[in-house]
């Protein structure tokens, strides 16, 4: 389990960069950046918070890999056609189930 040092430097400009480019080429072209600035440390943030509220006995609690919300948007009913999301997120619940009540969300984007 990697521990939470802060997003990368690129994580930021990353998400500014989608907003422009959302086409699969582009993100298969920065996939790498965005699993080392992005993904890594959210899921590094979500194992860092379980562990502390756990220590302190509060009821939340989230699988780091679980716990993150994907990229790709559903875009099957929606009129804005742009397959990624320009954010990331995640979230802690009394189970570690995202449908479960309860929850803390985690959200960042530029």
């Amino acid at each position: 389990m990697a521990q939470f040092t802060g997003f990368g430097p690129k994580a930021l400009p990353f998400f500014e960069a989608l907003k422009f480019h959302q086409s699969k080429a582009w993100f298969d072209e920065n996939r790498a950046l965005y699993e080392s600035d992005v993904l890594e440390p959210m899921v590094a943030l979500v194992d860092d918070l379980t562990a502390a509220f756990a220590k302190r006995k509060v009821p939340l609690r989230g699988n780091g890999k679980r716990a993150v919300f994907r990229l790709n948007r559903d875009v099957r009913f929606s009129k804005d056609k742009s397959p990624y999301k320009t954010h990331a997120g995640a979230v802690l619940t009394r189970s570690g189930d995202k449908k479960d009540p309860g929850l803390l969300y985690i959200h960042i984007d530029p």
